[in-house]
């Protein structure tokens, strides 16, 4: 069996850390607007709806 068809792992490996990152960063900005939510409200006087769409974005971008 020839071996030259195969390609390196590094770009695998790049592209799954990668993601990795991103996915780690999206949750902890998640978890960091979830538990600053109601002085959030308070500050910017907005309704628990509209700061609750924020979170549903978070959802929608981790999927």
């Amino acid at each position: 069996m020839e071996e030259k068809n195969r390609k390196p792992l590094g770009g695998t490996v790049f592209l799954l850390a990668l993601c990795w990152i991103v996915y780690t960063c999206s949750y902890l900005g998640k978890l960091g607007f979830n538990a600053n939510i109601t002085q959030i409200e308070s500050e910017y006087n907005i309704s628990h709806s509209t700061a609750g769409l924020v979170s549903t974005f978070f959802f929608f971008l981790t999927v």
